[in-house]
């Protein structure tokens, strides 16, 4: 059984409320639990939520899990804390104030589990309208207008090692054969063959991470190369023989559909591992940056150069913030397109939200370009700025000198916001997994980001 809201009253006494009103931590958990409550939207958004939640279930049956409020601002304190499930289920058993805010029933402890389950079920599109509803909160208190906007573009790593086509060829031959060891055990009269090559592919590797000798660690890929290929094959004829697998139960059938499945993804993955090491180590091909695998569990991670800089694995992601330092829009981004050419997409999602077009824009030098200038001004920016002209004079950009320097100056604000997402809001990398996940654990992070700011700037006027 699953509701949408839950009220949690405080059962303490006079004196620990006095005390509790003095703790600069608790006080911001409690503006931001007032915001939460006087949010216009904000029942749309629970309700989202709550459709998340159960899917196509029955909601008036069942056991009572978490509110749609309650896995909300679950979400929303793992975000805060920038903590794991693990720890996110401590610090809900442990503080008061945290379990109040989350408006947990007295001794109703929910487990890591639970809280990872109904988190990672709040969609995409349930977070971006929750960011909505914040947005529009903070301009219904003056704090946030959206008319003096900047934008930069980071990237975000996902959770996997640096990629080299030994580790990589390792990889694809250590996961196959765990799964056609966990199929025989588990499938009973299923016995597949195959040899675990595990020991001498780890031996090859270790031998090209700790030679300098190119000859040498040509005939250990080699070798390698080899034994990862005996491994494909071994996995392709299992895949047969679970396409063929009789299941005498139910139970049986789901984990045979589940191996053939994960059997048949991470072969073709391994298909591409071959053929790129072949193509790079042993023929000295480079072949197109898009068609090269980093990761077999993070299959979806790109590859990601900024300005000559070091080489990152994992997703860019353009941010806008506005004069009060709220991010006013996430584009989480596949490939690597250019900066350049977000320019009128990032104008047009800013007027999608605030409808209309903001007065002033500022932008890194990657974003500058005549064309770029001259969209910004036909769709009605006053002013846009970049931090390199690139041959630009500054009176086709800004009004003045004056404003120039002044749209300059705030263009450089972003950066510290940026860093703050990186350090305590899970931007610096993603633990989730998959493409999915990770675009949501980034939204969540922006709402955690933004309430805190809407949180503070209101505790100051208070």
């Amino acid at each position: 059984m699953r509701f949408l809201r839950s009220n949690q009253l405080w059962l303490g006494t006079s004196s620990e409320e006095s005390h509790r009103e003095k703790n600069p931590q608790i006080r911001e958990l409690l503006e931001i639990s007032k915001i939460l409550d006087e949010c216009p939207g904000m029942e749309e958004v629970y309700s989202r939520v709550l459709l998340n939640l159960v899917g196509k279930k029955r909601t008036d049956s069942g056991k009572t899990g978490l509110t749609a409020e309650q896995a909300l601002r679950a979400a929303l304190v793992k975000e805060k804390l920038d903590v794991g499930y693990r720890d996110l289920e401590f610090h809900l058993r442990d503080s008061l104030s945290l379990r109040e805010f989350v408006r947990l029933e007295p001794m109703k402890f929910p487990k890591k589990s639970v809280l990872n389950r109904d988190i990672r079920l709040i969609s995409e599109e349930t977070w971006e309208l929750f960011n909505e509803c914040t947005k529009k909160y903070a301009k219904s208190k003056g704090m946030e207008l959206g008319q003096r906007v900047r934008s930069d573009t980071t990237v975000t790593e996902t959770n996997i090692h640096h990629p080299t086509d030994s580790q990589l060829l390792c990889d694809c031959v250590r996961v196959l054969t765990r799964l056609m060891s966990q199929a025989s055990g588990r499938l009973p009269g299923l016995q597949l063959e195959y040899r675990d090559h595990n020991r001498r592919a780890k031996s090859r590797l270790y031998n090209i991470n700790n030679t300098k000798k190119s000859a040498v660690r040509r005939e250990q890929y080699r070798d390698l190369i080899k034994v990862t290929e005996h491994t494909r094959d071994y996995a392709m004829k299992a895949y047969g023989e679970l396409q063929k697998y009789e299941a005498p139960d139910v139970l049986s059938g789901a984990l045979c559909d589940s191996f053939t499945a994960d059997i048949k993804r991470y072969w073709e993955l391994t298909e591409q591992v071959i053929d790129q090491s072949i193509r790079r180590v042993l023929n000295g091909e480079e072949g197109p940056v898009e068609d090269k695998a980093v990761s077999i569990f993070e299959p979806q991670t790109d590859i990601i150069q900024k300005g000559g800089r070091e080489t990152l694995f994992g997703h860019k992601v353009c941010l806008t913030s506005g004069r009060s330092g709220l991010i006013l829009d996430c584009m989480i981004l596949e490939g690597n397109p250019a900066d350049s050419s977000l320019v009128a997409t990032l104008i047009g999602r800013h007027e999608n939200s605030y409808g209309a077009v903001p007065e002033q824009m500022a932008f890194d030098g990657g974003f500058a370009s005549v064309n770029n200038r001259d969209k910004a001004k036909e769709l009605g920016v006053t002013d846009i700025v970049f931090s390199k002209t690139k041959g630009m004079e500054t009176e086709t950009l800004a009004r003045s000198t004056r404003v120039f320097k002044l749209l300059s100056k705030f263009r450089a604000g972003i950066e510290a916001g940026i860093s703050a997402l990186k350090r305590s809001y899970g931007f610096g990398r993603v633990l989730a997994k998959g493409w999915r996940a990770f675009k949501n654990s980034l939204l969540n992070g922006v709402a955690a980001f933004n309430l805190t700011l809407i949180a503070r700037y209101q505790l100051a006027r208070a």
